[in-house]
């Protein structure tokens, strides 16, 4: 037999519990456990009150949202979510299920939001969670940058190896101020991100990049398998003039009422540089200074 003192010490702490006692040790070794598997609540800019909260976009790349938190006026603190771990392993979560592990890091991490926004895909899962943490009695405005939820006739639809290469690669370069290389060959992932790491990658290896590329994947999987459900909380959209109107009108058809809606002249990247992130940053500047401290 195995020794105590071969053991874990808080496997030999929780063999002397029973009952009720160690079922509530058990939970809260779980919830450690969440806290740390999930990635941490990064602090972009401190402040004072409920934090305005910036939601990952496509493969996590936070810094496409620097030049947003350096125009924000708000006195609040700005954090953000780096993507979640598990993106990148291949489980095939829903859509829901990555936005419920956020909440609980929302929740482990004793972090409220005033407002919740993301750019991107970052905006559809900003909107989810914003949707669960309403029904978990903890509304808060959410802010749509230039988010688009997959049509419902495309809903399910795998997309080919060389696509969502191609997808990755575009708008890591160019939300890296890199210039997107010229491939004649999208279909194999470590060739294209060795050559982009070759051409600077913004530091990062081809190892670095191939992590970035899976998470990419497993977000895209969930995100054309995600049918939004209607708003319960209030939605703003910020849409790129040069993006698809149809970005708007589904979010339109979720919202009771009218959609706040401002459109910015620029493209998708664009809407993240200046001169036309001044406007999306007044947006959420509103948002997070008429947002409620008690709800």
């Amino acid at each position: 037999m195995m020794s105590s003192e071969t053991l874990d010490p808080e496997t030999v702490r929780a063999a002397r519990l029973s009952g009720r006692r160690r079922a509530l040790y058990d939970l809260v070794r779980a919830e450690r456990r969440a806290l740390e598997d999930a990635a941490a609540v990064d602090v972009l800019r401190t402040g004072a009150g409920a934090p305005v909260v910036l939601v990952n976009p496509l493969s996590g790349q936070l810094f496409a949202y620097t030049h947003l938190v350096s125009h924000l006026t708000t006195e609040r603190p700005v954090l953000a979510l780096p993507a979640d771990v598990v993106l990148g392993r291949g489980e095939g979560l829903t859509f829901q299920q990555l936005a419920a592990r956020y909440v609980d890091r929302l929740r482990l991490a004793g972090t409220r939001p005033a407002v919740l926004a993301g750019w991107s895909i970052g905006g559809v899962l900003a909107y989810e969670i914003g949707y669960q943490l309403s029904a978990h009695g903890t509304p808060c405005p959410v802010l749509l940058i230039d988010s688009a939820v997959t049509p419902p006739e495309h809903l399910g639809a795998v997309r080919p190896a060389a696509m969502l290469v191609r997808e990755f690669v575009e708008n890591f370069a160019i939300s890296a101020g890199l210039a997107v290389p010229a491939v004649a060959d999208w279909s194999e992932p470590w060739p294209v991100l060795s050559g982009l790491a070759e051409a600077g990658g913004a530091g990062l290896s081809p190892d670095d990049l191939l992590g970035r590329y899976r998470t990419h994947v497993d977000a895209i999987a969930a995100l054309d398998d995600y049918a939004p459900s209607p708003a319960v909380m209030p939605v703003h959209v910020v849409r790129a003039s040069r993006t698809s109107a149809a970005i708007a009108a589904r979010w339109a058809g979720l919202v009771a009422g009218e959609l706040p809606l401002r459109t910015v002249d620029t493209d998708h990247h664009g809407l993240l540089h200046a001169p036309a992130v001044a406007e999306v940053a007044e947006d959420l500047d509103r948002l997070a200074d008429s947002a409620q401290e008690d709800r």
